[in-house]
């Protein structure tokens, strides 16, 4: 009992512990400004969720979940870029994703569920 206690504490500790330290990041362009970026992750996060609510949501969380992975990945990448009002625009922005990411996973399983079946009834 107690080594599967520990065995869970342990696991626990090492999938989270990289994943608040050392989030995976992705190659963005040198070019790319905190202002520019920050724009564009909050313009790509605001439209793939109303493309998303428009569709009727998805039964399957996966496309969510590879796709903020994705944008998570540019996030990352472009604080080391940010400072001073920059970088709290920044954290305003992954507030905002962490928000969206929620409000698209209750969509789906409820009110997207409704809009979907209504869409299935309509084909019919």
């Amino acid at each position: 009992m107690v080594s599967g206690i520990a065995y869970l504490i342990i696991m626990g500790l090492v999938s989270v512990v990289p994943q608040v330290f050392y989030p995976e990041t992705a190659e963005i362009p040198d070019e790319l400004t905190c202002p520019e970026g920050v724009d564009e992750l909050r313009t790509e996060l605001l439209d793939h969720a109303g493309e998303r609510v428009a569709a009727g949501g998805d039964a399957n969380p996966t496309e969510l979940r590879t796709w903020l992975r994705e944008w998570d990945a540019r996030f990352h990448a472009l604080e080391t870029r940010c400072e001073g009002s920059e970088l709290d625009r920044w954290t305003l922005v992954g507030r905002l994703r962490h928000r969206i990411q929620g409000m698209l996973e209750r969509y789906d399983g409820a009110e997207g569920e409704l809009a979907r079946a209504t869409q299935r009834a309509s084909s019919t």
